[in-house]
């Protein structure tokens, strides 16, 4: 499994439980501790995948050791997608907040005459 994957499968997670869950939306929304939420989510679907091949034997793209450098890996793998996943995060909320805050501006500059 690649970073990429992990992160997609952790945002289908949370997506459809939002969905599906009523008041969730408002709940998560809220909740101080949705990070570290997350972060475990991650670390589940990584060493989940690792299990999944070491002990049912199942086929996934990538190489998975089945010893404890293996989940080792995978965990470090989980957390490297969780970093690159907020890193993304706040890049975007920040382009967000800043195009408001130029938008406000804007409006206030109109509306005092101000230039």
């Amino acid at each position: 499994m690649t970073q990429e994957t992990i992160a997609l499968v952790v945002g289908g997670i949370v997506s459809v439980a939002l969905e599906i869950i009523p008041g969730l939306r408002d709940f998560w929304s809220k909740w101080e501790w949705r990070r570290v939420t997350l972060l475990g989510l991650f670390l589940a679907v990584s060493l989940g995948a690792w299990a999944l091949v070491c002990a049912a034997g199942l086929v996934l793209p990538g190489t998975y050791l089945c010893t404890t450098q293996g989940a080792f890996d995978a965990a470090v793998l989980g957390l490297m997608a969780f970093a690159g996943s907020q890193t993304m995060y706040l890049a975007i909320t920040r382009q967000s907040a800043n195009a408001r805050l130029r938008r406000m501006r804007r409006k206030l500059r109109q509306g005092t005459g101000v230039s």
